[in-house]
């Protein structure tokens, strides 16, 4: 068994679990591409220890490669059924409405604001690239000839720079990067058309069988990926209730329905207020130091869902840590119109906490 991807998959499984509303989709997306890598022979078999040549001999399904190349092509061909709305396919303005978020766009994506055109460009290119590409490369997957291996090459190279710009004007995380070192991964070389027929040994019969439950696990795990997205996109698709704790089991959930059906139109501001009888009223966090990590990104963008298990938890944390009173989460939001993206600023309370015990209340 390859022991360091075990372990590394072990260790973002229990960090996405820890704290659940900091998780985003780059961190789900190295969960399910290490999960699947588990069943991958990714060392040389002449630098294999015994431990890992075993497994990957038991193992071995050529079912493991398709659905590695499967789960990261889902990726993109259900975020564009996702994204059915004018904004993607008509108009051509969804880019222009995200680098409004001021919370995700970078100050070269807010440059870019001035070129509307040019945005219009990118939107056509990110919606067609993600619903065409994926469909273009696995069409060549399995063609061995110069002008297949081209077409892929090709294909990669679109979205490895599609993911290099979006980590240029959007803040994503790591997820642009986790997406360009899967199609570094399957980036077909000028040595494949060399490579030749010869057929390997047929292992033994018991070998055979012991290969059989792979099979078996790599075809339920592709179903179940195949299902879930398509229940995702249309919640008529309703998989059956064993496949979903299966999935759950297995920790491959997903949702890929980012900026759909259009990107959101409400340009969202946190505050985070104290009060105490010293001080009065004053910012326990500044809106600069959500930005300082990805994970605290994410957190404050699930702040304004009004989930309280998410807020809770951080005000009696501020409670302690502060010394205040009273924590105050605000909404100072800004809704603009798709149309004109004439903005319109609102202010609410998300909730008030009170620090104090219940007797002093």
């Amino acid at each position: 068994m390859p022991v360091t991807t075990l372990i590394l998959w072990i260790f973002q499984f229990s960090l996405k679990f820890r704290n659940i509303p900091m998780v985003d989709s780059g961190d789900d997306l190295s969960i399910l591409l290490l999960f699947i890598s588990i069943f991958l022979p990714l060392v040389k078999e002449d630098r294999a220890s015994t431990l890992q040549k075993k497994w990957t001999y038991l193992t071995r399904s050529p079912l493991w490669y398709f659905v590695f190349l499967m789960q990261g092509l889902y990726v993109y061909f259900f975020s564009s059924l996702f994204k059915n709305d004018y904004s993607w396919n008509k108009t051509f303005t969804a880019s222009e409405m995200a680098l409004r978020l001021d919370f995700m766009s970078t100050a070269f994506g807010k440059y870019l604001l001035d070129y509307p055109s040019l945005l219009k460009c990118l939107t056509a290119f990110t919606f067609y690239l993600e619903m065409f590409g994926p469909c273009i490369f696995l069409a060549f997957a399995f063609m061995k000839n110069k002008f297949s291996i081209r077409v892929r090459q090709g294909v990669c190279i679109a979205f490895i720079a599609f993911h290099l710009g979006l980590s240029a004007t959007m803040r994503l995380g790591v997820f642009p990067y986790y997406a360009i070192v899967f199609w570094m991964t399957v980036f077909p070389l000028e040595s494949e058309k060399n490579e030749t027929a010869a057929k390997s040994p047929r292992p033994p019969f018991w070998v055979t069988l012991t290969r059989l439950p792979s099979h078996a696990y790599a075809l339920l795990i592709l179903t179940s990926l195949t299902w879930w997205n398509l229940q995702q996109v249309d919640p008529k698709n309703k998989i059956p209730a064993w496949m979903d704790k299966f999935i759950f089991a297995n920790a491959i959930t997903q949702n890929w329905g980012m900026f759909s059906p259009f990107p959101q139109t409400n340009n969202i501001h946190v505050a985070v207020e104290g009060v105490s009888p010293e001080y009065g009223r004053f910012d326990l966090v500044k809106e600069s130091e959500w930005f300082e990590t990805r994970h605290r990104l994410k957190y404050w963008m699930n702040l304004n869902s009004r989930n309280k298990a998410y807020i809770i938890p951080f005000a009696q944390y501020l409670c302690e840590q502060k010394h205040v009173t009273q924590v105050d989460f605000i909404a100072l939001n800004e809704v603009y119109n798709r149309e004109t993206f004439a903005t319109t600023p609102s202010k609410e309370t998300i909730i008030n906490y009170s620090c104090l015990p219940s007797s002093q209340k």
